[in-house]
């Protein structure tokens, strides 16, 4: 640490450039999917390539974690961040390539991406077409981001400045993208960034800074409705984002997962909209709307007595563990679950999480017995 704070230059994005914008389809696109227990890393590449999407994961990453889910109506995007949060890693986007990186760097490689991109399209001696041209590239377990990055500045016709900074290993993987966005992926692999000279001819690596914040301008359709969407924004949970309203115009503050989770609630208030003009609910013996209360849990190597807390906690009911049965079956309150759904109703996240350790449940009214055995 140094002895003053270092000065911190905010990139803005207007309020007519969304984070993703040629990407925002495939990734904003609801499915249903329900995820047996598997490798997280062969997961995020099968389920990027099946919607389309350009991916790279971080060699830091755990891919050998496992990961099971049930998702219902809910945005791709989301499900890559859940998936990615098993491996304690974050998805952010690079240009148009996902990238998913250890959490600690995440926001801040996507910040430099979109600031390095930012610099580029105002160098009037970049080649614009070359630094735009979607290239192909495939590489193996022996490649370093040194070696990729020198290869494409190579075909670009730039020279590299302190390459050796780059010298970590690159999980063998594949991608077509822009030159930007692959640079910026690559760098990243190292914690490292980059810049091009004025005169469009010396890439510069440079370490990634250590402020991620990102300013976002939005145009609502009043200031009422401005101000009902910064609340919105500024209550989002695990999204440290500020918020300030002048008129209908809303300024968000933030590093870039805070600013995507911003954009995340208003497609998902969009979608709920949409869904409600189409789909009329369930209705009980009275003939009243009936509503299904729906839950977003994700848990990640807990125990059976924690993942009862947490249900008692949510759902206002008492749960029982009936441990008598779980010892003639051999089994603990102290063994460990793993689960992630979003959507989903209270029996379906109970058989969920409890299914793989062979258990059961019981509803009745107020109260939750689980157990094992027939």
């Amino acid at each position: 640490m140094g002895l003053f704070a270092p000065f911190v230059a905010i990139a803005l994005l207007t309020a007519d450039d969304p984070l993703a914008v040629k990407s925002a389809p495939k990734l904003f696109k609801p499915v249903d999917i329900t995820i047996e227990s598997k490798p997280v890393g062969e997961f995020l590449k099968s389920f990027a390539a099946e919607h389309g999407l350009e991916i790279i994961i971080d060699p830091r990453v755990d891919v050998t974690a496992a990961v099971r889910g049930r998702f219902k109506r809910t945005f791709v995007e989301r499900i890559l961040g859940e998936a990615a949060r098993f491996a304690n890693a974050r998805m952010v986007l690079v240009g148009e390539i996902v990238y998913i990186a250890p959490q600690e760097s995440a926001d801040r490689a996507a910040a430099a991406a979109f600031k390095a991109r930012q610099a580029l399209s105002a160098n009037e001696n970049a080649d614009a077409d070359a630094w735009k041209e979607k290239r192909a590239k495939t590489w193996d377990d022996e490649a370093t981001a040194q070696t990729l990055v020198v290869s494409l500045t190579k075909d670009l016709g730039v020279k590299v400045k302190n390459p050796d900074d780059l010298d970590v290993k690159a999980r063998a993987g594949s991608v077509k993208g822009a030159a930007a966005d692959q640079l910026s992926a690559w760098t990243a692999l190292a914690d490292q960034t980059w810049s091009l000279s004025e005169d469009g001819k010396t890439l510069t690596i440079a370490p990634l800074p250590e402020d991620a914040r990102l300013e976002r301008k939005l145009r609502a359709t009043s200031a009422k409705e401005a101000t009902r969407r910064s609340e919105n924004y500024t209550g989002l949970k695990d999204a440290t984002v500020s918020s300030q309203v002048k008129g209908s115009t809303i300024t968000l503050s933030g590093p870039w997962s805070a600013l995507w989770a911003a954009e995340r609630v208003d497609r998902e208030e969009a979608l709920s909209v949409s869904i409600a003009k189409t789909q009329k609910p369930p209705k009980d013996k009275s003939g009243k709307a009936q509503k299904t209360k729906r839950y977003d849990p994700t848990f990640k190597n807990v125990t059976l007595a924690q993942f009862a807390e947490s249900i008692a906690e949510h759902t206002k009911k008492s749960v029982e563990i009936d441990e008598e049965s779980l010892v003639k079956a051999g089994k603990a309150k102290t063994d460990r679950l793993n689960c992630v759904a979003t959507g989903v109703d209270l029996e379906e996240m109970l058989a969920l999480a409890l299914e793989p350790l062979d258990l059961k449940f019981k509803i009745n009214g107020d109260k939750i017995v689980i157990y094992a055995g027939k």
